[in-house]
């Protein structure tokens, strides 16, 4: 049920199915990408509470930041990409958080075009002044944020529909039916 896509009818949804839908509902309105882009990265962290391939190398998930790290890599298209999955989670804590785009010493800008993700050449110092003098923006594509969680999930229900995909440690069959959906209405 968690990973099923939701027919339309049914008025129970996943909370992962609900909150890809409504991602890419505001996505595709256009007026609020970055709302969107936040959607899509709560995407993965569901993914990383919840799901595990057999031989995860995720087996601490204790934090929200290992969880969405779990999430950001476990099914990913470069399941190794550290950089990326720091960078997004400090996006994700920017936006939900910090009511702003900055984080965990980087300073983002959002475009809607261009790569997933540019790193700056030079690392944030905290000062305002290199903000004014230096290249230390770290450049987000909000629109391929979007592809690259869509395509997560996509591989995580692929996965699921060979068999290859379980609960996530410390995550229980019951307590997944009765937190990870809700009734839509």
């Amino acid at each position: 049920m968690y990973l099923q896509e939701w027919d339309g009818v049914s008025p129970r949804v996943s909370v992962l199915e609900g909150s890809l839908r409504d991602a890419r509902a505001t996505m595709g309105h256009g007026t609020a990408p970055w709302l969107a882009a936040l959607g899509y990265l709560v995407v993965l962290e569901q993914v990383g509470a919840n799901l595990a391939r057999p031989d995860t190398r995720f087996r601490f998930r204790t934090s929200k930041e290992l969880r969405f790290r779990a999430g950001a890599l476990e099914f990913a298209p470069n399941p190794k990409d550290e950089r990326l999955a720091s960078a997004l989670y400090a996006l994700r804590c920017g936006l939900a958080h910090e009511s702003g785009l900055k984080a965990r010493r980087l300073v983002f800008v959002l475009t809607q075009d261009g790569p997933l993700i540019t790193h700056p050449r030079t690392p944030w110092d905290g000062s305002r002044e290199a903000l004014m003098t230096q290249p230390v923006m770290t450049v987000v594509n909000v629109r391929a944020v979007g592809r690259y969680v869509e395509a997560v999930v996509a591989e995580a229900r692929n996965e699921f529909a060979q068999g290859r995909v379980e609960l996530a440690p410390n995550v229980t069959a019951e307590n997944l039916l009765v937190f990870g959906g809700f009734i839509t209405g």
